[in-house]
């Protein structure tokens, strides 16, 4: 039976994941990130996910706690996440975004991909997780 949590995320067909997060601002809207990312890393269990790109409007606090987490975590995280595949509907924006993480690619080890629209990227998230 499918189940959701406060976030939207889908845990009713692993291995893809769908984090659709409040916007930039929300309060809490990181530390609810952080909290079922942390679940998902105690599961261990392998798995995609699906989320839409934040368009740079983050705060200067929301990329400090995000770059905190990924200091903390990043290893545990790398360790189950074998994908992230990002929502941009913005061609320009989307070659932007894949060439940052282009550079990002040593300090993170996860492969990311990026899709037009939510149902391609997880699409394409089901195939490369059932291609492994």
């Amino acid at each position: 039976m499918p189940t959701e949590d406060d976030l939207g995320q889908s845990f009713d067909a692993p291995p893809v994941v769908v984090l659709d997060l409040p916007p930039p601002g929300t309060p809490d809207r990181l530390r609810s990130q952080h909290d079922a990312l942390d679940r998902l890393i105690q599961d261990k269990r392998a798995f995609a996910i699906v989320t839409t790109a934040s368009g740079g409007d983050e705060t200067a606090e929301e990329r400090a706690a995000q770059a905190a987490w990924l200091k903390v975590h990043l290893h545990e995280f790398a360790q189950v996440c074998r994908a992230y595949f990002i929502v941009e509907p913005d061609v320009s924006r989307r070659a932007v975004l894949r060439q940052q993480a282009d550079k990002l690619s040593k300090a993170f080890p996860i492969p990311m991909y990026f899709a037009e629209s939510k149902d391609h990227a997880v699409a394409q998230a089901y195939k490369f997780m059932t291609s492994r």
